[in-house]
Parts: structure tokens; sequence; C-alpha cells
């Protein structure tokens, strides 16, 4: 019997998980001009609300998202870009996936019956639509960065230093 309270509630938290990152795509999506990107994250909210309800048939209640998380991942989005937003919320959730014990999860395959839907998805769909956007403004800031380095490992006077790479950053930040 505690065996199938840890399952209901591990199943809960994932319940959660999906409502939490559904609501994500969903205001994220409202800030995003391209329509293809848009298009994107709506299939991926859309495959989200399936998950969810695939663990709602298990739980028999309905969740609410985490709303701290929801605002934090919203807020990177807007701050730092919608694409940086959307790998670290998928890096997190790699993160959990690997922590995830083969008991645990065969525990679940065998208890809930379109779990092997939930998690193929999971790695396949949702991977390749988010490998899909393509945000402009995260180009251009990579591009300025790559371009700032590179003049600044170009000046005279990190070459007539003839400092190592680290050595010559080291001096060029403990500068006066």
């Amino acid at each position: 019997m505690e065996k199938n309270k840890e399952l209901l509630t591990a199943v809960k938290k994932l319940q959660q998980g999906e409502v939490t990152e559904r609501m994500i795509y969903l205001k994220l999506e409202k800030s995003i001009r391209d329509e293809h990107d848009r298009q994107v994250l709506m299939e991926i909210a859309d495959a989200e609300a399936r998950h969810y309800e695939i663990w709602k048939t298990y739980t028999k209640e309905d969740v609410s998202p985490h709303w701290i998380t929801v605002y934090w991942y919203v807020f990177l989005g807007r701050l730092l870009g919608y694409t940086f937003a959307l790998k670290l919320m998928e890096k997190k959730q790699n993160a959990f996936n690997n922590a995830a014990t083969s008991d645990f999860m065969k525990e679940l395959q065998n208890s809930i019956v379109n779990v092997d839907v939930i998690l193929q998805e999971e790695e396949e769909h949702e991977a390749s639509l988010l490998e899909m956007i393509d945000e402009e403004k995260l180009q251009y800031v990579g591009s300025m960065v790559l371009g700032s380095t590179m003049r600044w490992w170009s000046s005279p006077e990190v070459l007539q230093a003839g400092h190592s790479p680290c050595r010559a950053t080291i001096s060029f930040f403990l500068q006066d």
C-alpha cells in the first residue's frame, strides 16, 4: 500500500510538471513574433495537455501548475530569449529523467497504460520541435559575443603581452 502512495505522489508531480510546462509554452508563445515558432510552441503545449490527461486518468484529480516556475521561465524568456529559457527547461527535465530509477520507470509502465506514449513523445517530439526554433535575437547576441571576444584577443595589448590566453584574461580583469 505504501508503494502505491509513493507512486501516486510521483505521478502527481509528473502531472503537475506537464501542466506547468504547458503554461510556460502558452505564455511564451504570446510574446513570439515568428509564426513558425509560435506554431511549434502550440504543438508542444498540446502534447503537454495530452500527457497531463494521461496522468490524470491515474491520479483521478486535477492539479495546478507551479506558478513560480511558470513565471520564472517566462521572465527568463523575455529577458534572455525564449530559446534560452526553453533549452534550460528541457535540460532540467532531462536531468530529472536521467535521475529516475529503472525500477520506478518499470513500475510506471506496469501501472499506467499510456506511459510509453508520454515517454516517447517527451524524448522525440519535444526535442525535435525545440531544435526547429530559430531565434534571430539569440544568433545576433552570439555573433556579438564572438566578435567582441575576437576583437579583444587580437588587440595590440593582448598580443604584445605575450601571455597565454588564460593569463591574459586574468591580467585584463585585474587591471586598475
